[in-house]
């Protein structure tokens, strides 16, 4: 029974509880500082709308030799799109060490893409805004251990998002014995997510691959699309 406000049990009056409105959270968001970034003197532009002669399609399961041209879907002459059943798209030019600067975005439906350096390592991409506690857009996952990144920095679907790598090629002795395993600093919206990791042995269809101290940059299609634009690099090795 209700009595001035209270509720009342037996002769004893019990304040009544106020009903709080549930609070939803959204996490913070801001478009990555290096979004638009232009390429500087040196750098070898890879995409910039206009076409794909830098790239080529996989040769089958030889993700390191071009077999044909590269068919993702060109957009307004400024975006590259991932089409469905298209196959990976590598690089014509091998690279060693290097910067690479990307944009990419996903769209709304559940991803699973990524960035392979020297068509090895994957640097994943995926819709990971509104799942923190999942696998994060920016881990290294085709490690025997993956990577994850330092912090969630992932922005929503249909944001444009930027990848900036500095990357550093596995090193061998003069008998091509590995002495070094490559090693990578990567910011993911302008915060760094790695810090100098070392990238050791790869897991899944990776791993028939040895280390070796060039390679292509791949952009995988795994059946979803997504896209990319913006698309440099310098390499620090000429």
């Amino acid at each position: 029974m209700l009595i001035n406000g209270n509720f009342a049990i037996g002769t004893e009056a019990v304040p009544s509880r106020a009903v709080v409105p549930e609070t939803v959270l959204q996490r913070d968001y801001r478009p990555s500082p290096t979004l638009n970034a232009s390429p500087p003197h040196d750098a070898v532009v890879l995409f910039d709308g206009s076409n794909l002669d830098g790239w080529a399609c996989q040769k089958g399961k030889n993700w390191e030799e071009p077999g044909g041209p590269a068919n993702w879907k060109l957009i307004s002459g400024e975006v590259l799109e991932a089409i469905p059943g298209s196959g990976s798209i590598i690089t014509k030019q091998r690279f060693t060490d290097f910067k690479l600067h990307l944009e990419f975005r996903v769209l709304g439906e559940k991803t699973n893409g990524g960035v392979y350096l020297l068509a090895r390592y994957e640097l994943n991409i995926n819709d990971s805004y509104d799942n923190p506690d999942g696998s994060q857009c920016g881990a290294f996952t085709n490690l025997t251990k993956t990577i994850a990144p330092l912090s969630s920095m992932a922005a929503p679907p249909m944001q444009w998002q930027t990848f900036d790598i500095d990357f550093r090629a596995p090193r061998f002795d003069s008998n091509n014995v590995l002495t070094e395993k490559a090693r990578a600093t990567v910011a993911l919206n302008g915060a760094i997510i790695h810090d100098d990791v070392e990238l050791g042995n790869r897991k899944g269809a990776a791993k028939r691959f040895g280390d070796a101290s060039s390679g292509p940059i791949m952009l995988q299609e795994h059946g979803t699309p997504y896209q990319f634009r913006n698309i440099w690099i310098v390499d620090k090795a000429r």
